[in-house]
Protein backbone atom coordinates (compact mmCIF):
# COMPACT_ATOMS: atom_id res chain seq x y z
CA UNK A 1 0.00 0.00 0.00
CA UNK A 2 1.43 3.80 -0.91
CA UNK A 3 1.45 6.55 1.49
CA UNK A 4 -1.39 7.90 -0.65
CA UNK A 5 -3.33 5.02 -0.28
CA UNK A 6 -2.57 4.77 3.26
CA UNK A 7 -3.79 8.73 3.71
CA UNK A 8 -7.32 7.99 2.00
CA UNK A 9 -9.11 4.80 2.87
CA UNK A 10 -12.59 6.31 2.26
CA UNK A 11 -11.44 6.70 -1.82
CA UNK A 12 -10.50 3.09 -2.44
CA UNK A 13 -12.59 -0.81 -1.34
CA UNK A 14 -10.66 -4.18 -2.07
CA UNK A 15 -12.96 -6.85 -3.06
CA UNK A 16 -11.73 -10.51 -3.08
CA UNK A 17 -13.58 -12.79 -5.48
CA UNK A 18 -13.65 -16.55 -4.35
CA UNK A 19 -12.29 -18.59 -6.97
CA UNK A 20 -15.54 -20.46 -7.30
CA UNK A 21 -17.19 -17.65 -8.48
CA UNK A 22 -14.15 -16.36 -10.84
CA UNK A 23 -15.81 -17.49 -14.36
CA UNK A 24 -19.15 -15.82 -13.74
CA UNK A 25 -17.92 -12.33 -12.74
CA UNK A 26 -15.36 -12.51 -15.71
CA UNK A 27 -19.00 -13.89 -18.02
CA UNK A 28 -20.97 -10.96 -16.89
CA UNK A 29 -17.71 -8.74 -17.22
CA UNK A 30 -17.50 -9.49 -20.79
CA UNK A 31 -21.03 -8.75 -21.26
CA UNK A 32 -20.61 -5.38 -19.97
CA UNK A 33 -17.71 -4.90 -22.70
CA UNK A 34 -15.64 -4.54 -20.18
CA UNK A 35 -12.66 -7.14 -21.61
CA UNK A 36 -9.09 -7.39 -21.72
CA UNK A 37 -9.44 -5.76 -25.70
CA UNK A 38 -10.79 -2.67 -24.01
CA UNK A 39 -8.75 -2.41 -20.80
CA UNK A 40 -5.66 -2.85 -22.74
CA UNK A 41 -5.95 -1.52 -26.50
CA UNK A 42 -3.18 -3.49 -28.30
CA UNK A 43 -1.72 -6.34 -28.81
CA UNK A 44 -1.34 -7.19 -25.22
CA UNK A 45 -5.21 -7.10 -24.52
CA UNK A 46 -6.01 -9.30 -27.59
CA UNK A 47 -3.26 -12.06 -26.56
CA UNK A 48 -4.86 -11.78 -22.90
CA UNK A 49 -8.43 -12.09 -24.26
CA UNK A 50 -7.51 -15.48 -26.57
CA UNK A 51 -5.49 -16.43 -23.95
CA UNK A 52 -8.78 -16.43 -21.43
CA UNK A 53 -11.08 -17.10 -24.07
CA UNK A 54 -9.11 -20.43 -25.49
CA UNK A 55 -7.60 -22.01 -21.95
CA UNK A 56 -9.39 -24.76 -19.92
CA UNK A 57 -12.13 -23.65 -17.09
CA UNK A 58 -10.68 -26.53 -15.42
Amino acid sequence: MTAWHGKRPELWRRIIIPAELKWEVRDKLDQANATEQVLFPGLDGLSRWLARTYSNRD
